[in-house]
């Protein structure tokens, strides 16, 4: 790998110097990309060769819902090298850098949309989940009446927004606890402010939808839901209905999330189209950490996992993994476990997005058939999703 140092933003040249490279990587303008870093300096971390700025990215401290519990994760975005320092190691230099920072910093995964798949398994990324679009097609949508009311959010209702969302999202695998980031990103859109709704029945909200707007879409267009949460069926009515009322001047409402959503059946048959729009990976920074502070089945299992991680060697170990109460101790022990794998089939694995007997038949988990099964019941479930790009 290349010899580079990866720091965090110094002075506001740095920013300036990195603008360019991230904007040439994502045919953005250089001025989009600088008020982009600018949003969030602290998080930036650059990439020198001696004095030149030669890559970048964003790092975003969050975390992710496995099994009702939060994970600490750190997602990535923006990762760019310059045009002439491409082809010699620099992102995977920058990459291993910053995995040293975060396991330090005692975070258990990474997650990202990769620009490119074959340069993030070789940092030990792996596919592990969908964001798909759900476009709904409005002059089909039938009216709804419910008890709740509909009025526009407030800054004062952030606090029971961001409750309600992550009592839904902690039932989602994959699912975000977001950072002011993410909220950012849902509450703007293009600098500008989003529309809120909330629908509110006796006890406060139970439902809300964030959309956005965009002028060069032309008339008619399509509703842009930047977030859409529902508690209960009340609120599903109230927002389907409120969506419904927007059919004279748009197609569509277009929403992100899981291909299963249990909100689409309360709508007539082909009215709807989900969509996978993108494949977001996950990489593990610290076994012990990820499979601890994860969520598990309320059973009692014991197993050994022997994992190998060429690229981060300190995950390189045989770990015993014992569940009971829906929740994991593992410690390292030695000698070689009931199930090898390597670092990606793990990330795979460990959301739920490849059962361990997938990963056998492919040739990249050795197990028992009993050890399968074991991990079939620890890590299966519903699809792993997100509902956020960033």
């Amino acid at each position: 790998m290349a010899a580079v140092e990866v720091s965090a933003v110094q002075d506001p040249g740095d920013l300036e110097a990195l603008a360019p490279i991230v904007a040439y990587a994502f045919n953005d303008n250089p001025e989009g990309s600088l008020g982009w870093l600018k949003q969030t300096p602290e998080h930036v971390r650059l990439a020198r060769a001696g004095r030149k700025v030669v890559g970048g990215l964003l790092r975003v401290p969050m975390g992710h819902w496995f099994g009702g519990q939060r994970v600490s994760a750190l997602g990535l975005a923006g990762v760019a090298v310059s045009a002439t320092a491409r082809g010699g190691g620099v992102a995977l230099a920058m990459l291993r850098e910053v995995f040293v920072a975060a396991r330090r910093e005692g975070i258990a995964l990474s997650s990202l949309y990769p620009s490119t798949v074959a340069l993030y398994r070789k940092a030990g990324y792996e596919l592990a989940g969908h964001y798909c679009s759900t476009k709904l097609t409005l002059a089909e949508c039938p009216r709804f009446r419910t008890a709740l009311t509909l009025d526009e959010l407030t800054e004062a209702d952030a606090p029971e927004v961001e409750r309600l969302y992550a009592a839904t999202a902690s039932e989602r695998p994959g699912y975000l606890d977001r950072a002011p980031y993410h909220w950012e990103r849902v509450r703007t859109h293009r600098g500008k402010p989003t529309l809120g709704v909330a629908a509110r029945g006796a006890n406060g909200i139970e439902g809300y939808a964030y959309l956005a707007t965009d002028p060069a879409a032309g008339f008619p267009h399509d509703l842009k839901l930047r977030d859409f949460v529902a508690a209960t069926q009340a609120a599903e009515l109230r927002l389907f209905d409120f969506l419904a009322c927007h059919r004279s001047t748009a197609d569509h409402a277009v929403w992100y999330g899981g291909a299963a959503d249990a909100r689409l059946f309360v709508l007539p048959d082909k009215i709807y189209k989900v969509a996978v729009d993108s494949t977001w990976m996950l990489r593990i920074l610290d076994v012990q950490r990820a499979l601890e502070q994860r969520g598990y089945p309320d059973v009692e299992r014991d197993l050994t996992l022997e994992v190998l991680d060429d690229f981060l060697s300190e995950n390189g170990a045989t770990f015993r993994l014992r569940v009971s109460g829906g929740h994991a101790l593992v410690e390292r022990t030695s000698g070689a476990g009931q199930v090898c794998l390597d670092v990606r089939a793990l990330s795979a694995l460990y959301t739920g997005f490849v059962s361990a007997a997938e990963l056998s038949r492919a040739g990249l988990l050795d197990g028992s058939p009993r050890s399968l099964a074991t991990l079939g019941l620890l890590f299966g479930g519903q699809a792993p999703a997100l509902a956020d790009y960033f």
